[in-house]
């Protein structure tokens, strides 16, 4: 989220936060809102309880597809806290036929319809440019949190979450 938001600083950018699970998963979607996120969505039908990254995977590539066509951009963490496959980002960008890169730990210029970006692993680093749309995994802990502030945390409060099943997509 921290990413996205110094996208939205420096370029303007729109940010939907979306994710996949039980009801209680709004409690993800109110911090995103109440940290500087513009719109949310929780993608929740019990037919998505207990999904690997490969469903999982299907169910956001469908949802980019039929809910969100016009987007430029997606992040993901580089990988979840529950398994640390690292598989659902590049799982999702192969699915919509989007480029994709890893282990991205700076953004450094959005230029037209290209992104240039700085990777680094263990045993090397690129820079590199992509076009868009495509699909980022964004290194874990690379950028600090911000604190959201108290307008934030009204605005979650208010916001009308959007939620679509597995029969809307």
């Amino acid at each position: 989220i921290e990413a996205a938001l110094r996208l939205k600083e420096a370029y303007s950018a729109n940010i939907t936060a979306i994710t996949m699970g039980p009801s209680k998963s709004l409690e993800v979607l109110k911090e995103a809102i109440a940290l500087g996120v513009d719109d949310a969505a929780i993608l929740s039908d019990p037919k998505f309880s207990g999904s690997d990254t490969c469903a999982t995977s299907k169910v956001l590539a469908a949802s980019v597809k039929e809910k969100f066509p016009d987007t430029d951009l997606i992040l993901f963490g580089q990988s979840a806290i529950d398994g640390e496959t690292s598989q659902t980002g590049p799982s999702t960008a192969v699915r919509l036929g989007y480029p994709f890169v890893c282990h991205v730990n700076e953004i450094v210029e959005i230029n037209n319809d290209k992104i240039i970006i700085n990777t680094e692993t263990e045993t090397y680093k690129e820079v590199l440019e992509i076009q868009m749309p495509a699909v980022l995994c964004i290194s874990n802990y690379v950028f600090k949190p911000r604190i959201p502030k108290i307008n934030g945390y009204i605005r979650s409060q208010d916001y009308n979450y959007k939620s679509y099943n597995i029969y809307e997509l």
